[in-house]
């Protein structure tokens, strides 16, 4: 029996080795905290990829015809970026700082877009398998709620958000696998059940909203059969028992945090994100935090253009704060993103953060529609993917973090130059 070992691009291993220190040191971090800065290795990396990409011809990289939209909202986000650090200069530190907070994991976007690369996402299968086992192994050692990460590793509120994204791929990836015939009801039935386990524990109330959405995304994007009636009525049951689960794990939780005005209330609380559980501290929440933040303008020129990259945040690691984040640091603007980008890139800096992922999902939505694919699966699970970035945009800041790297390597998929090889009966060619 021969054993074939697929050749990779400089390229790709570059990319491999993103994720391997990614999941690497979050892996390693539950036993050796101190491992934490190997994470910062993934900058290196980037850096790497990012010369190599200024190396190609941009021309030839900007020309993709389905991304032109993308690269003019992209060009006008960073250009309002770097004018807001002249005009609003401070430190030079924290600008920098800001800039790789904002637009690392979108830069890694158009990287993955650039280099040709295989489009195989079945290394999925693999992961799956080990973060549902190395939660468990979290479960064991005593971690609960925000301290579970799976393969992210186990720090509190920096590892709950980029866990979310993962569940949320691999059912996404998993559930139009289903409906396209693709993989069996058994199948489907252990990725929900692994992935509700995992959302329990780590108290990823959210997960459950998002499951419903995904259902509602995919069941559009499809013709109605009765397999889909089957997995309806299996996912609402899994559903409705990972709630009574829930709640009696934390019996603390109120018993009706998951009726629909109960949530609406936890989103909109005008006693904010923290503030709710705390006799209103007066901080934002995720959807309520547009009056508090233009509240902080001094006048219209700022609200509409920002307070300058980096002058809103902070380095933890260097223990350097700004001015702003001294002064209102009990507000938690830093936690969400939607408020963080107001206070530093104005009403224009959020609206075209926001036409980022729209501008994504119409560019999808027409090779969809033009039939321009490998594998439709794929490219329907990333068309999920652009509807599920709105919830988590709302949700944290983990698509700006470690989270997002995996999430817009999916993304990148239905745009780039895969290499020509012969997988499951068919062959997939440079497009």
């Amino acid at each position: 029996m021969k054993i074939r070992i697929r050749n990779r691009t400089n390229y790709e291993k570059i990319i491999l080795c993103i994720f391997i220190v990614i999941f690497g040191e979050g892996i390693l971090s539950i036993f050796i905290p101190q491992i934490h800065p190997v994470y910062y290795l993934t900058d290196l990396l980037n850096v790497v990829l990012f010369i190599s990409l200024l190396k190609k011809r941009m021309k030839s990289i900007l020309n993709n015809v389905y991304l032109r939209f993308f690269y003019l909202i992209l060009f006008l986000y960073i250009t309002l970026a770097i004018f807001g650090v002249i005009f609003n200069f401070s430190n030079i530190v924290l600008h920098l700082w800001s800039f790789r907070s904002y637009f690392t994991t979108i830069i890694f976007f158009i990287e993955c877009v650039s280099f040709e690369h295989s489009d195989s996402i079945d290394f999925l299968d693999k992961l799956m398998w080990i973060n549902f086992i190395v939660c468990i192994i979290e479960m064991v050692l005593g971690y609960r709620q925000d301290w579970i990460g799976g393969v992210y590793g186990v720090s509190r509120g920096q590892v709950n958000g980029p866990l979310n994204i993962l569940l949320i791929i691999i059912f996404s990836r998993s559930l139009v696998g289903y409906i396209n015939k693709e993989i069996s009801i058994r199948n489907i039935i252990i990725v929900g059940i692994s992935s509700l386990i995992i959302a329990i524990f780590a108290e990823l109330k959210i997960f459950y909203v998002e499951m419903v959405v995904i259902f509602v995304t995919a069941t559009l994007m499809t013709k109605f059969s009765f397999k889909k009636l089957v997995l309806i009525v299996l996912g609402i049951l899994g559903i409705l028992i990972a709630i009574r689960v829930t709640l009696f794990i934390f019996p603390d939780m109120s018993r009706d945090m998951f009726t629909p005005s109960s949530m609406w209330n936890y989103l909109t609380n005008p006693g904010g994100y923290v503030g709710q559980f705390a006799n209103n501290a007066g901080d934002v929440n995720r959807l309520n935090f547009w009056d508090k933040c233009v509240a902080l303008f001094n006048n219209k020129f700022e609200l509409l253009f920002g307070l300058g990259i980096g002058n809103c945040d902070q380095i933890e690691v260097l223990g350097l704060k700004s001015q702003m984040f001294m002064q209102y640091e009990t507000m938690h603007y830093y936690m969400l993103p939607l408020p963080m980008i107001l206070l530093q890139q104005g009403i224009l800096g959020m609206i075209l953060y926001i036409m980022l992922f729209i501008s994504l999902f119409f560019a999808i939505l027409k090779k969809y529609r033009l039939k321009d694919f490998a594998s439709k699966s794929q490219i329907q699970m990333t068309l999920i993917l652009c509807m599920m970035a709105f919830i988590i945009t709302i949700y944290d800041t983990s698509l700006l973090g470690k989270g997002g790297y995996l999430f817009f390597y999916i993304l990148s998929l239905p745009f780039i130059k895969c290499k020509s090889y012969r997988r499951k009966g068919r062959i997939c060619c440079d497009s």
